[in-house]
């Protein structure tokens, strides 16, 4: 042929072009990650979803949330940590 490749998905990949085991791994990743963001505190959930769902900036963050600056970088940076712990404590070995 002319190296034109057949655009149909292998039948083992998922919709997003991903082989099914990365789609699953990716899939497993993400109900980690929501299940951990349930426990924290709704301020810190707020500030982690504005800032890396949203896309906003500090500054948005904390215009967002009618807080300080320092206050929302306080909310996020707790949020980083939490999720840190205890993503690393759940990951499998």
């Amino acid at each position: 042929m002319l190296g034109i490749t057949d655009p149909t998905p292998a039948a083992d990949a998922s919709p997003d072009g991903l082989p099914a085991d990365a789609a699953i791994a990716r899939e497993q990743r993400l109900a980690r990650v929501a299940s951990a963001l349930g426990r924290l505190p709704p301020r810190q959930v707020a500030a982690f979803t504005l800032r890396y769902v949203e896309g906003l900036g500090l500054d948005e963050v904390a215009d967002a949330m009618a807080v300080g600056r320092g206050t929302a970088k306080t909310h996020l940076h707790r949020a980083l940590v939490a999720l840190r712990e205890e993503l690393v404590e759940e990951e499998p070995s």
